[in-house]
């Protein structure tokens, strides 16, 4: 099938679209960010909340162009995530700072169980490690706060990535 001058320009215009509003979508998510992490500066909290909530819902917007960059993508949500938790964190609310933990690790599971490329699917390790690392040192600085639920959806985290992790890896 052969396309016409008019397709494939229809094409290439759908494509450029698809680029510069991922390219619009992590500027916003950059500035959201920037701006949040002064309010955290400056101990406004709840402002910084919301602004990280805000970016948050930027990186997951263009989750369907992860193939694009799969490590600048992750790493947005991941960085977010962490951010939240710090900011709940400095507030004294540890059981809402453990809970973004656990949604970095849901995003991480549907980001290995879509089926992705094998560097996306690298890339969803690589971020596993390091949201292991952070959940890790979370859970030791606050063991004592800590309900044992939340310790159980730490074991569970272990778990099943160790097992996704082992089955990927190359």
């Amino acid at each position: 099938m052969k396309l016409s001058n008019d397709n494939r320009s229809n094409l290439d215009a759908n494509f450029s679209d698809r680029i510069l509003k991922r390219y619009r979508q992590m500027e916003n998510w950059k500035k959201l960010i920037c701006e949040a992490n002064s309010e955290h500066s400056a101990k406004n909290f709840a402002a910084a909340i919301a602004l990280y909530e805000k970016s948050l819902g930027c990186a997951l917007e263009i989750s369907d162009q992860i193939e694009n960059d799969p490590n600048g993508h992750i790493a947005a949500i991941l960085v977010t995530y962490f951010n939240l938790s710090e900011t709940f964190e400095n507030m004294g609310n540890v059981k809402k700072a453990g809970t973004q933990f656990e949604h970095a690790f849901k995003s991480i599971i549907r980001f290995l169980r879509q089926g992705y490329s094998d560097q996306v699917n690298a890339a969803v390790i690589r971020a596993g490690r390091q949201l292991n690392l952070e959940w890790s040192s979370f859970i030791h600085k606050h063991s004592d706060e800590l309900e044992d639920a939340h310790f159980k959806r730490y074991e569970n985290f272990c778990q099943i990535f160790g097992g996704l992790s082992n089955s990927t890896s190359h």
